[in-house]
Parts: structure tokens; C-alpha cells; sequence
């Protein structure tokens, strides 16, 4: 919204609990918008640095997302991508990777190796494996984007002359 993008974000807030309540009544409380207007809200929270606040509303939009939407489809991935940033704020590295892993594969899948977004999923990835200690993963996750994206990877060597 215009206030989140001026960062009124106390101000924004009651904007989407009135569209939510809106649309709940409206269409009912499982319908695609409600889910839009969870996700609204849960990154409400989030540009506030309420990680906690945000996950219940990440949570029922995914619910309803996975109720009615293709498991494929890129606003499960969206969601859970930001179910996903809430847990990991909250240290819950394995559930935030589980949803991570679920996101790029969506995202990979849709939009295909070249997306941006299939980058921001792989960096996102790659923060939960290095809080883990999975520095390999982390490492194999950042390479693979770099080959997908350039298409190849060139290995080289640094020589160094010696002034002796």
C-alpha cells in the first residue's frame, strides 16, 4: 500500500484489517482475497519486525491457498515464502527451510532458473543453511543459481608472481 511504501506502517495496518473483514464478509472466510489480505497483513508485521504477529496470518492464507490453488501455483509459493521469512526471524531454521525449499522448487518450476525471484528464494535458502551450519548446501544452492542463471561457470586460477 502508499503507507507501507512510506513506512506509515502502523497506519497501514488498519487499512488491511478493514479490507480483511471486508472480504471475509463479502465472500466468506476461505475465498482467494481473504488469503490476499492474510498476506497483506502477515507482511504488515514483518516490516514492523513483528515476525510472531505474522505467522498466524501467513499460516490461515496458506491454508486457504493450499485448499483452493494448485499446489504449484506461485501464490502458495509467495506465501509460504513469507511464512518461511517469519520462522527464520523466530529461529525456527528447519520449518522456515522446509518452507524455502517448497517456494524455490514452485518458483523454479513457474518462472523458470532466470527469475528474480527464484534468486531471492535461493538467498533466502542459503541464510537458513549457513544459521544451520549447512555451509555446503548453502554453497552448492548460491552455485547452482550462478550456472543457472549464466548458463556456465568458469573456473579459474589466481597466479600470483613472486618478487623473488
Amino acid at each position: 500500500s502508499v503507507l507501507e511504501i512510506q513506512a506509515r506502517y502502523a497506519e497501514a495496518e488498519p487499512t488491511h484489517e478493514r479490507a480483511l473483514a471486508i472480504r471475509e464478509r463479502a465472500l466468506g472466510p476461505t475465498a482467494l482475497p481473504v488469503a490476499a489480505s492474510l498476506d497483506d497483513l502477515g507482511v504488515s508485521h514483518l516490516d514492523r519486525g513483528d515476525s510472531q504477529g505474522a505467522e498466524p496470518f501467513f499460516r490461515r492464507a496458506l491454508a486457504i491457498r493450499e485448499s483452493i490453488s494448485r499446489p504449484d501455483s506461485l501464490q502458495v509459493a509467495t506465501t509460504a515464502n513469507g511464512l518461511a521469512i517469519a520462522l527464520f526471524q523466530m529461529n525456527r531454521y528447519d520449518e522456515s527451510m522446509r518452507l524455502h525449499q517448497r517456494a524455490l522448487a514452485i518458483r523454479e518450476k513457474v518462472l523458470g532458473p532466470q527469475s528474480s525471484s527464484v534468486g531471492q528464494s535461493v538467498i533466502n535458502l542459503s541464510s537458513v543453511y549457513v544459521e544451520l551450519g549447512r555451509f555446503p548446501e548453502a554453497e552448492a544452492a548460491i552455485l547452482h543459481r550462478i550456472h543457472s542463471r549464466c548458463g556456465y561457470i568458469k573456473k579459474f586460477t589466481v597466479v600470483t608472481k613472486l618478487p623473488f
